[in-house]
C-alpha cells in the first residue's frame, strides 16, 4: 500500500508528475513524462568507458517553464526504504535552466569519480520550478517533478538473486528475496501460493515490482487464517524477476506444528480462496 500525503490547497495547477513509475518501465531506455512536460532516458546508465550522456528535457506545453536538478546517492535502508544523499561524484549540467514553450534542452550527466568493484546507483531528480505569476500569492501550483536512476556499472557486475530464510510459524511465513550480487535487480513481482495434499491452490498472495540494490534484501510476511494454514501441505514461493529476466521458486513443506498459534484476526484467505491479496514488504525487524 502506497500512501499519499493529503492535500490542503486553496487553488491548484494540476501539473504534476513523478517518474518513479516510470523507473519501473521494462524497457531499457524510455521517457517520464505528464502534462507536456517529459524526460529522457529513463534509466540513465553510465560505465568507466561513458562516463557522461545526455539526458533531454522537453516542454510541450504553451508556457514558459524553469527547472531544477538536484543528484543524489541512492542507497537503501534494511526495509528497503529508498535513501537519498546529496552527492556531487555525479553532476547534472546545466542544473538550473529555463525552456520556453514547445522547447526542447540537452542536459549534460556525468559522473566525476568512477569507483567501487561494483555498481554505484544514483538518483537525479528533475523539478520545475513555480512560475512567478504563484510565487506570494494563494495559488499552489503541484508541479512536475521526476526521480530519475542512474547506474554506474562495472564490467562483469551483475545481480544475484536468492529467496532466502524461508520460515512458517504460528501461521506466518517470513522470508526475503536477497541481492547477494554486485549490480541492481528489479523483482517483478513475488507470488505465494499454498497447496493442499491433493494439489489444490488454497490461497495465493502477490507483491508489486520493487528494484532491489547490490547488496540488498527485502523481507516479506504472509499470515495465514488458521484454516487455509491446516489444509495446507506446501507453499511455493516464485520470484520473478524483470532484470536480469530469471525466475526462482522456492518450496516449503507446511506441518501441522506450523499452523499452531496462527492468529485468527490475522489476514485471512478462507472466505475467498481465489483472491489474490497484495502484500508488501515487512518492517525491517522481521524476518532477520
Amino acid at each position: 500500500m502506497l500512501n499519499t500525503p493529503p492535500s490542503n490547497t486553496l487553488h491548484r495547477r494540476l501539473r504534476f508528475a513523478i517518474a518513479l513509475a516510470a523507473c519501473l518501465a521494462p524497457a531499457a531506455s524510455h521517457a517520464g513524462s505528464y502534462g507536456g512536460i517529459s524526460v529522457t532516458p529513463i534509466p540513465i546508465t553510465l560505465s568507466p568507458t561513458q562516463t557522461s550522456v545526455l539526458m533531454q528535457v522537453s516542454n510541450g506545453t504553451s508556457e514558459n517553464t524553469s527547472f531544477q536538478i538536484q543528484t543524489y546517492q541512492w542507497s537503501q535502508s534494511p526495509d528497503n526504504e529508498m535513501e537519498l544523499t546529496p552527492s556531487d561524484n555525479i553532476v547534472a549540467f546545466p542544473s538550473v535552466f529555463s525552456l520556453s514553450a514547445e522547447q526542447t534542452r540537452d542536459i549534460r550527466v556525468a559522473v566525476l569519480q568512477p569507483r567501487g568493484m561494483g555498481e554505484d546507483t544514483y538518483r537525479i531528480i528533475v523539478r520545475q520550478l513555480p512560475s512567478p505569476a504563484v510565487v506570494g500569492t494563494a495559488q499552489v501550483d503541484v508541479l512536475a517533478a521526476f526521480n530519475l536512476p542512474v547506474y554506474l556499472t562495472v564490467p562483469g557486475a551483475a545481480a544475484a538473486p536468492a529467496v532466502t530464510a524461508p520460515v512458517i510459524e504460528h501461521g506466518r511465513l517470513v522470508f526475503a528475496v536477497a541481492n547477494a550480487g554486485n549490480a541492481h535487480m528489479k523483482l517483478g513481482k513475488v507470488i505465494v501460493t499454498g497447496f493442499a495434499g491433493s494439489g489444490g491452490r488454497k490461497f495465493q498472495a502477490s507483491s508489486k515490482p520493487i528494484y532491489i540494490l547490490a547488496g540488498g534484501r527485502v523481507a516479506y510476511a504472509v499470515d495465514l487464517a488458521p484454516r487455509d494454514c491446516a489444509r495446507t501441505s506446501e507453499i511455493q514461493i516464485v520470484a520473478t524477476l524483470l532484470e536480469p529476466e530469471r525466475t526462482i521458486i522456492s518450496n516449503i513443506p507446511v506441518s501441522p506444528a506450523s499452523c499452531a498459534g496462527a492468529g485468527a484476526a490475522r489476514t485471512a484467505f478462507e472466505g475467498d480462496t481465489a483472491q489474490d491479496v497484495v502484500m508488501g514488504p515487512t518492517p525491517a525487524n522481521i524476518g532477520q
